[in-house]
């Protein structure tokens, strides 16, 4: 009877230290997901925080070039006028001279 008895008490002990284990199991499994979706979530972070970064340098890019263009359009837009502003003054002083010239003929 003896026997038996330390037989049962072994098993009832085999059965507590398989749940134990099987709690320690389960335990270290969740730790391991929970630093796995950390682990996840920081990522997702970094790579959202690198796309805006990124986003920025391309529209400070885009503005350093939209402004490079406006500042030579304004140039061009200038350099015109004045051709136009010397040609008006050139062709204004022949209608005055080719006046003259007629009237004194």
């Amino acid at each position: 009877m003896t026997d038996l008895n330390d037989f049962v008490k072994k098993v009832k002990q085999a059965e507590l230290k398989a749940e134990r284990s099987v709690e320690r199991a389960e335990s270290k499994a969740k730790g391991i997901i929970e630093m796995e979706t950390e682990a996840g979530k920081r990522l997702v972070e970094s790579v959202k925080r690198e796309a805006v970064l990124e986003g920025e340098r391309m529209i400070s890019k885009t503005e350093r070039v939209l402004e490079k263009n406006i500042r030579e359009t304004e140039a061009k837009i200038k350099s015109e006028m004045a051709k136009i502003k010397r040609s008006h003054e050139k062709n204004r002083g022949r209608g005055i001279d080719v006046v003259t010239k007629i009237l004194s003929e």
